[in-house]
């Protein structure tokens, strides 16, 4: 190792999944192998070594003079063997004339000198990036010879599907951009929730679904003043009774209003000790980023940054907790986002794991699913949203401007949005992606914390499913004639798109105008 000049030594410490995303190769033990193995996933290939940590010495241990003697005699048949033996060793480190020649029927250490039985050594697994093998493969491997056969690389799926998509509508003040905007709730009546968390704003601001603003309610202040009073908001939650729950972030509380914002109740302190914190106090947080409220009324908290889901009654009162610190499976680290389906699973954010962890809502866990992204770490977490009746399940990917649709078993169908290359954005593009969340129909909202806006689009329709008709939007319809627009090889999308940017798709006669439809050229 002493002739590579980049080599950082982790010994005891696990070391995070952004720490090892640009390390080519990665060289593991066997007792620290169980904590770097879930790191690598698909990502890399792994190879299984012997590591000889020390030689075998009985060989010189009891050597004297007379021995050497003998050893060196010209007359000894055995004596030849010897030194025949010593120079396999010396030169091909070719043991096997060895062991014959001390072979001792009372020994333990016969025919325990070929590389998998050596008496002093341990496994080794070597970890080598993929990409890095596709560049080197063809120039061969030499005479070793892997325990595991080379894997095909794995397409990114999410990359290979990307789609192009622009949202409906926008939600945004006409007096300024929306401060940081983050967590996402749609009521049973359409209306928009969202939780700016700057500093200073901390609010949460309500817009009818035709884009009005019907309320803003809360301030910035400490959570030792009842009401609506913020740090940092990052989520909010509408409940079946219509009681609305705020995570208070950085006030390391749960807020519980009624309609107008009168505060009903309110639970949370500061418990900092990620890995190891306790059960108790049963309201204990660091920086919970997400609430969801079930279809009975349980509060789901994600206390992020001590590693697990805390699970409440309306009332606040601790019913379990789902997950604990690790890499395993059943184990979290930075949860964020959470979403819950009709079925009783709930889906986690596992950031820091780069993957979904889905769970039942008893805490039984079920499986985990990688997610290819997660890549950068400028503090902004992955939310998530659910279109049930859809199979789909969208996840953000915040700092790469894009969203990633998976279904419930961990497939990913597709990717959208792209980041801003100059100027203002357009309506397929994002800045640092915040919270998700979809309506009764289907329809997906996400919120752009850097332009300040809250984007609507409708539901991605897989194949073979059928879409529900908004009724409040039915789809435009635009007759065009040859004399108004004549389509040629040149004409660009623009010059038949309406001021709403909604896409159109051209038949001889008829452009019929929806959101999934979006011209060639």
């Amino acid at each position: 190792m002493r002739d590579f000049t980049k080599v950082i030594y982790i010994d005891t410490r696990v070391p995070s999944s952004d720490e090892l995303s640009n390390t080519m190769v990665v060289i593991v033990g066997d007792s620290n192998n169980p904590k770097i193995e879930p790191l690598m996933r698909d990502n890399y290939q792994k190879f299984t070594y012997k590591r000889m940590w020390w030689p075998y010495q009985n060989m010189y241990w009891d050597l004297n003079a007379t021995k050497i003697n003998d050893w060196l005699s010209l007359e000894d048949t055995l004596s030849s063997q010897r030194r025949r033996a010593w120079f396999d060793i010396w030169w091909a480190r070719d043991y096997s004339g060895y062991e014959q020649v001390i072979f001792d029927p009372n020994s333990r250490f016969n025919h325990q000198l070929q590389l998998e039985t050596w008496p002093v050594s341990d496994t080794m697994y070597v970890y080598i990036r993929k990409d890095i093998i596709a560049q080197v493969w063809l120039y061969g491997v030499g005479e070793g010879s892997p325990l595991s056969e080379f894997t095909q690389l794995q397409v990114n799926v999410c990359n290979e599907n990307f789609v192009q998509r622009q949202a409906i509508s926008v939600f945004q003040s006409q007096v300024q951009p929306l401060s940081r905007p983050i967590g996402l709730a749609v009521d049973r009546n359409g209306r928009i929730y969202v939780a700016e968390e700057q500093e200073q704003v901390s609010q949460i601001t309500i817009f009818e679904p035709n884009g009005d603003i019907a309320s803003v309610y809360g301030q910035y202040g400490p959570s030792s003043i009842a009401g609506p009073f913020f740090v940092r908001p990052n989520s909010v939650a509408i409940a079946p009774s219509g009681v609305i729950y705020v995570a208070d972030t950085w006030n390391y509380r749960i807020r519980a209003f009624d309609a107008q914002f009168n505060q009903l109740n309110m639970w949370g302190q500061p418990i900092t000790l990620g890995e190891n914190a306790p059960v108790e106090p049963f309201d204990g947080f660091w920086g919970p980023r997400d609430v969801k409220v079930d279809n009975n009324g349980l509060v789901y908290v994600a206390d992020t940054g001590n590693r697990r889901i805390r699970v409440y009654t309306p009332d606040g009162i601790w019913v379990r907790d789902i997950g604990r610190s690790g890499l395993g499976d059943g184990q979290l680290r930075e949860p964020a986002g959470i979403a819950l389906h009709p079925d009783g699973r709930i889906f986690i954010a596992d950031t820091w794991n780069k993957r979904i962890a889905v769970f039942n809502t008893n805490g039984t866990f079920i499986k985990n699913f990688d997610v290819r992204g997660w890549y950068d770490d400028f503090g902004n977490r992955p939310y998530i949203a659910l279109d049930a009746s859809r199979d789909l399940l969208y996840v953000s990917d915040p700092d790469a401007s894009r969203i990633l649709m998976y279904d419930t078993q961990g497939n990913c169908i597709g990717s959208f949005g792209s980041p801003v290359q100059e100027g203002l954005p357009n309506l397929s593009q994002f800045g640092v992606i915040g919270g998700l969340a979809t309506d009764n129909l289907g329809n997906l909202y996400v919120s752009d914390m850097s332009y300040g806006r809250v984007l609507k689009f409708t539901p991605f329709e897989r194949p073979g499913v059928i879409p529900q008709l908004d009724l409040n939007n039915p789809p435009l319809i635009v007759e065009i004639t040859p004399e108004v627009i004549e389509m040629t090889a040149e004409t660009t999308p623009e010059r038949i798109t309406p001021l709403d940017e909604t896409t159109a798709e051209a038949t001889p006669q008829v452009i019929e105008m929806t959101a999934e439809t979006t011209p060639d050229n």
